[in-house]
């Protein structure tokens, strides 16, 4: 029965190089570009790949559905990086703070 056939595979929302037809949200695009920022004054926080990530979220490219679910698994993974480490109370920006920014 075709009907219990769960592997996603419906291409509703992809194109025909299977790019998701949606945009980068202005809120994602920002904190990433805040991110870059970041990382760029404190030469720290994140990787070369969370500065690839940011870069395109900043440009708003679209995405496969692929980047989309290895961007979304980064949050989990890092949700305890010293995320209230954000400066804004006289504290050091932590490195979980920026690499979390980077991705969006």
């Amino acid at each position: 029965d075709d009907d219990d056939d769960d592997d996603d595979d419906d291409d509703d929302d992809d194109d025909e190089d299977g790019y998701y037809n949606i945009h980068v949200p202005k809120e994602v695009a920002e904190a990433a570009k805040r991110g870059l920022m970041l990382h760029n004054e404190y030469h720290r926080g994140g990787t070369d790949v969370g500065v690839h990530t940011a870069e395109k979220l900043i440009r708003r490219d679209p995405h496969t559905r692929d980047e989309v679910r290895h961007i979304a698994a980064y949050f989990p993974r890092h949700s305890v990086d010293n995320l209230g480490q954000n400066g804004r109370h006289g504290d050091k920006v932590s490195n979980g703070y920026i690499a979390w920014n980077l991705w969006g």
